[in-house]
């Protein structure tokens, strides 16, 4: 197998072929006197990838010389987005850097100009000063915010794969080059494993372009299905095999007003887990006040699920630096028997659906509620909480009995409480004779409220211990 390239996600270098300089491009304007560059440069700002992340919301400007801040310039520096009579935005923040004292800072309010289009950055004469006490020059900057491509879903841990969509979100139009040998192909890490794989191209977003690729996955003979094989796979695409273009403004008097670029080569990293990850509610990206309990949907794929009710997960508290603090669990996490029973399908009822309840770390007492303090805490499941019948996509193999590997869901807790954790502890669903930890009997056939009125304390109900 030969030898691939390692990455998660490939960024564009494109190679810019012009059939005619559309109306569109810019012409950057030289530095004046005494300015060595800008950060980031004229001309394209690419916001594929993380080279320029704050777009031109922020510049820094480099100078020959030493400079200072000149608190006599009130006037602001603009930004002028597609219109250059009207300005878009405008700023009198400005910094010096104080390691060098050669380079200045212009930040502008809005902080989120990443649109693609034109922009022009006027600063005025004087908006710094040199050390000599002259004024630092004006200077007019020009760019052009381009976004390559975004994929969906993005490379990284996935349930299973059904389509990956490549959107140029400055194209008008994308088409495949496979003249040549130029080619894509998907395939398993470290074998000879390559599957099927289908390409098409789409108007994702409705608004009149084809400018996705969109590739489905599936078994061997390439027809487009949901792909569950467990393990690490890659999407390569040859340098050349998709050409965008992006139309100029005469493009529909002129068909040589456009601009076609084309990829280098591109190389997506999915790892599917030997479990999918399964749904959860409540959902990961709502905020919560509490933690009650936790609903599992079970992937399609499985045949039937088998929980192991004495496999304990956890929640743990994130630190600060997105790391989860396993050294304290904060509270527990179990599979019940008696609270997932289906009666409707007695032969396998935990096809659908689980339920997990919380337990006190301390006492292993099922709590009604667990409310930390404000924060943001790690559901992590169990290595092995569960096992299941496994259907592969390869033909002719028998389903597989594997174990789940553990998953991590992440939650914010936001009841603007920063006091440590409560709990509350769950009311025994049944009533009967109620004893103390010695065994001695203080009711006999106690209903809720006897429990109820009882003092403080840890008491057995129905061969439950409970804490009042």
């Amino acid at each position: 197998m030969k030898n691939r390239l390692l990455l998660c996600a490939a960024l564009f270098a494109p190679a810019v072929i012009f059939a005619k300089a559309p109306v569109s491009q810019i012409t950057p304007e030289p530095l004046p006197s005494g300015v060595t560059t800008v950060a980031p440069a004229q001309g394209f700002v690419d916001l594929s990838g993380s080279a320029s992340p704050l777009g031109i919301s922020d510049i820094a400007v480099n100078f020959s010389t030493t400079i200072d801040m000149n608190p006599s310039c009130t006037e602001p520096a603009l930004l002028y987005f597609n219109d250059f009579t009207t300005p878009a935005d405008q700023t009198t923040s400005k910094s010096v850097d104080l390691m060098t004292f050669r380079a200045g800072g212009v930040q502008f309010k809005n902080y989120s100009w990443k649109q693609t289009g034109i922009y022009k950055v006027e600063i005025p004469e004087g908006f710094w000063k040199f050390d000599s006490g002259s004024l630092t020059p004006a200077l007019t900057l020009y760019y052009e915010i381009y976004v390559g491509y975004n994929v969906l879903p993005a490379p990284g841990v996935v349930p299973e794969l059904s389509n990956v969509y490549i959107t140029f979100a400055d194209a008008d139009e994308v088409r495949f080059n496979t003249s040549g040998s130029r080619a894509c192909e998907f395939y398993m890490d470290n074998s000879d494993a390559v599957y099927g794989l289908t390409k098409d191209i789409i108007d994702y977003n409705g608004d009149g372009k084809k400018n996705t690729v969109v590739f489905g996955f599936g078994s061997s003979d390439g027809i487009s299905q949901e792909f569950i094989q467990p393990g690490t796979f890659g999407l390569r695409i040859d340098p050349g095999f998709i050409e965008y273009i992006t139309y100029g403004p005469n493009y529909a008097n002129d068909k040589e007003d456009f601009v076609l670029r084309t990829n280098d080569e591109l190389l997506f990293k999915y790892q599917i887990p030997a479990i999918p990850i399964p749904e959860i509610y409540p959902y990961t990206d709502e905020p919560l006040e509490y933690f009650d309990e936790f609903t599992l949907y079970m992937p399609d794929n499985f045949d039937k699920w088998f929980t192991n009710d004495r496999v304990a997960s956890n929640i743990y508290g994130v630190n600060e630096d997105g790391t989860v603090d396993t050294s304290h669990s904060l509270c527990r996490v179990r599979f019940v028997y008696d609270n997932n029973v289906d009666a409707s399908d007695p032969e396998n009822p935990f096809k659908d659906r689980i339920i997990l309840n919380l337990f006190d770390v301390e006492t292993g007492e099922q709590l009604e509620k667990f409310t930390p303090a404000k924060g943001v805490y790690c559901l992590r499941l169990a290595d092995s909480l569960f096992t299941g019948m496994y259907q592969s996509l390869i033909e002719g193999a028998d389903p597989e009995i594997i174990n789940s590997n553990p998953f991590d869901y992440y939650y914010t807790i936001d009841n603007g409480s920063s006091e440590v954790e409560s709990v509350e502890v769950a009311e025994p669903a049944k009533t009967g004779d109620v004893f103390t930890l010695t065994g001695i009997r203080v009711a006999k056939n106690a209903d809720a409220a006897t429990i109820d009125a009882l003092a403080p304390g840890f008491y057995i109900v129905n061969g439950k211990k409970i804490v009042k």
